[in-house]
């Protein structure tokens, strides 16, 4: 059986200085020649790493491709307007040739609320009720919505999505709640970096039960994860550099028995085991654009994950 289709997160966020933008779009036009599923964004207002726009990372990742899926891994939707949200969403869809998947979550840290006026006790109900108007805009003229949080009027956005029925809207979800909540209305779901195989098989099933029992089909939602790996000969000199990379990120004590560095088997027999676990999508994550790790993931990884 072939393994899980393989994407990259594109390493725009970033320690003391950013990459060269130069380095950045040379690695999506690159990962989109070696035949790479798709490009993904992570997201993030407040930081002490720098984190790229993902909007406007994936509006640049799509100037310089022509055949790779985009998508947002995860969108922070609770601390940002869903009518803007869902402009951008299909303007980059449109102009991209109906190339993106909107990834959303709760996230968002205190400072993060605060600044976008946002009442971090609202942000469930203003993520479920954003994806609801998000969804009326992108196929309906005319919007008339009255939320608890937003309201539109006569509202309608152009270019729309060129997806019938709107953009794919994927959530990033952990707890058992909101594994309930990615079955019963997202179009899939998506697991953050943490997290082993077996956690996986056990949460895509709850996420599956959630989706039978509210009437859907669960065969037709998609799973991803996100993995980060770092093939290099030296395992342990990889796995100091990749620990040292998402501690910007994440913070101290990133569980770095839930990443993968070293020999491309190494690599692979990871990746695989997600697939085996049930993942549609593993979503791969470098320390940084480098091209000579791309192309080995490429040309001595994808191989024994698809072989």
């Amino acid at each position: 059986m072939a393994g899980p289709r393989l994407g990259l997160i594109i390493p725009a966020n970033f320690g003391e200085s950013p990459p060269a933008t130069r380095d950045l779009l040379a690695y999506c036009a690159r990962a989109d020649e070696l035949g790479f599923d798709s490009l993904w964004v992570i997201d993030r207002l407040f930081l002490k790493m720098g984190v790229a726009h993902p909007m406007i990372m994936l509006s640049q990742a799509a100037a310089v491709t022509s055949r790779i899926a985009l998508g947002t891994g995860v969108l922070l939707l609770s601390i940002r307007h869903p009518v803007e949200v869902a402009q951008q969403a299909a303007t980059l869809d449109a102009l991209s040739g109906g190339r993106l998947t909107l990834g959303v979550s709760l996230g968002g840290r205190d400072n993060e609320y605060e600044a976008a006026n946002m009442a971090k006790d609202q942000r469930l109900g203003r993520l479920v009720e954003g994806v609801r108007l998000m969804r009326k805009l992108w196929t309906e003229t005319d919007v008339t919505f009255k939320g608890r949080y937003y309201t539109a009027t006569d509202a309608s956005i152009t270019p729309r999505p060129q997806r019938p029925g709107g953009l794919r809207v994927v959530f990033g979800a952990g707890t058992d709640v909101a594994l309930e909540r990615a079955g019963r209305i997202a179009d899939g779901w998506m697991q953050g970096g943490r997290g082993t195989p077996e956690s996986y098989a056990t949460a895509w099933g709850k996420v599956k039960e959630a989706a039978a029992a509210a009437g859907r089909d669960a065969s037709k939602l998609e799973s991803s994860k996100l993995f980060y790996v770092n093939p290099v000969t030296d395992a342990a000199a990889g796995e100091k550099e990749l620990d040292s990379y998402l501690s910007l990120y994440y913070g101290p004590g990133y569980p770095m028995d839930q990443t993968a560095c070293g020999s491309p088997e190494t690599i692979a027999a990871r990746i695989k085991a997600f697939g085996d676990a049930g993942c549609d999508l593993v979503i791969m994550g470098l320390p940084g654009p480098n091209l000579a790790k791309l192309e080995i993931l490429a040309r001595e990884i994808v191989p024994l994950v698809r072989g």
